[in-house]
């Protein structure tokens, strides 16, 4: 969680319901890791070529790990992301700092979208894993998801306006932060849903594809 503000200055500029939702990141990247190893762990011990010859349907068996670890994710990070605002906001209230109340909208929303976009990154992580067939895929989507963000402030501008803004994770601060008073999105709401869905579907078809044409 972000530091509590100490002056005047920090406290006007303190927001109770992003704070307390800071840590979802971790929360998130936890969540990649599973998903990742998930889809390798079989091939790992070798029990994926049982796998497939029981379920020959490749598409299916893939489907149904990104479905299982998908739920594993939305459950745990329901509870999750409930579990940051109010211990958050608990805290804030013990030091006299501001809070945000789900009985706001725009708190609420925040954190039924925040849960709700949970398995997006599992997802990508178990559609790159079956189709990497390594745990060393764990580095790959890790390096997907963080390393473009860190570069806005190095490449050309047209990679933040052309590039950059069509990232799972911009996309997603659009859906979870894009109504609140603070918010700079760069796309509409509608736009970020399809951008997240593209990305699901392009990493699950790209899957699908490399799984119907080489051996486990």
């Amino acid at each position: 969680m972000a530091a509590l503000p100490s002056g005047d200055g920090e406290r006007r500029d303190f927001d109770p319901l992003e704070t307390s939702l800071a840590g979802g990141v971790i929360g998130a990247l936890l969540f990649v890791v599973l998903g990742a190893t998930a889809a390798t762990s079989e091939y790992a011990s070798g029990m994926i070529r049982l796998t497939f010859a029981a379920v020959p349907r490749r598409g299916r068996v893939l489907a149904d790990k990104a479905a299982v670890v998908g739920a594993i994710a939305l459950a745990a990070g329901t509870l999750a992301t409930v579990a940051m605002f109010v211990c958050g906001q608990l805290l804030f209230a013990g030091y006299g700092l501001e809070t945000a109340s789900l009985a706001d909208g725009d708190a609420l929303l925040t954190v039924v979208v925040s849960a709700a976009l949970t398995p997006v990154l599992p997802v990508l992580a178990v559609a790159l894993g079956m189709a990497a067939q390594h745990r060393g895929c764990i580095v790959g989507i890790l390096a997907f998801i963080l390393v473009p963000p860190f570069l806005a402030g190095v490449l050309p501008r047209w990679w933040e306006e052309d590039v950059l803004r069509f990232h799972p994770l911009e996309a997603t601060d659009v859906l979870v932060a894009g109504h609140l008073e603070r918010a700079t999105a760069d796309l509409a709401p509608g736009v970020a849903l399809l951008v997240l869905a593209g990305w699901v579907a392009l990493f699950l078809g790209a899957a699908w594809a490399v799984l119907e044409r080489r051996d486990p």
